[in-house]
């Protein structure tokens, strides 16, 4: 895939869903309109669209009295999509859309987890403050009580941790980091317990 305009197009959810049903196998206009419940009207925009930037192509035609029927189908079951073709903005999107299911279900069971777990406790409360940035954080009624990290390290606790860090660290020492975590992450992978977890690790540099 070396035409820019394609690229761009094949970024797009919108334009990804259109192409769609003429990935797998071909398909006529009628019959992905009323797949995806759009107009034939938009579906042959589309699809004229895409025959003109080479994502789609005649499969087989019918012929019949009046207009022959067309089935369509992309080139292949994918497309392999340079780099150099798609902005940054474009890849952080893409990134973005594709982490948000699983962003939603880690952070659904962190803050379920969190709740139940404080709640049994009864003596804990929710601080918002403004530190630069505004700031929520779970902390103990009780001064001299435990901190809700310290807590969730306690044998009886459930097996959860969320923690974001900034860190300052020399490249040597940022690459030792990477591969201690990339290790951790195997060893665990291969784990068969009764018990299913998700589990969400990244190391990036910070541009200053």
């Amino acid at each position: 895939m070396n035409h820019p305009e394609a690229a761009l197009l094949l970024t797009e959810p919108k334009a990804l869903s259109l192409l769609a049903p003429f990935m797998e196998e071909a398909c006529t206009v009628k019959a992905a309109s009323e797949t995806l419940q759009v107009s034939s009207h938009t579906m042959l925009y589309w699809v004229n669209k895409f025959l003109d930037l080479g994502l789609l192509e005649v499969a087989r035609v019918q012929e019949r009295k009046g207009k022959p029927i067309k089935w369509y189908q992309t080139p292949g079951k994918g497309f392999l999509i340079p780099l150099s073709l798609i902005p940054n903005s474009t890849l952080e999107d893409l990134l973005l859309r594709h982490d948000e299911p699983f962003n939603q279900q880690l952070i659904a069971g962190l803050v379920k987890t969190s709740i139940e777990t404080l709640r049994k406790l009864d003596r804990w409360e929710m601080r918002v403050w403004k530190e630069g940035t505004v700031k929520i954080d779970m902390q103990s009624m009780d001064e001299a009580g435990p901190g809700f990290h310290e807590l969730l390290l306690k044998e009886d606790a459930p097996a959860m941790l969320f923690e974001l860090a900034q860190l300052q660290l020399d490249f040597q020492e940022a690459k030792m980091f990477q591969r201690e975590l990339s290790d951790l992450i195997q060893k665990y992978q291969s784990k068969r317990g009764a018990g299913h977890y998700l589990a969400r690790v990244a190391l990036a540099p910070l541009r200053t």
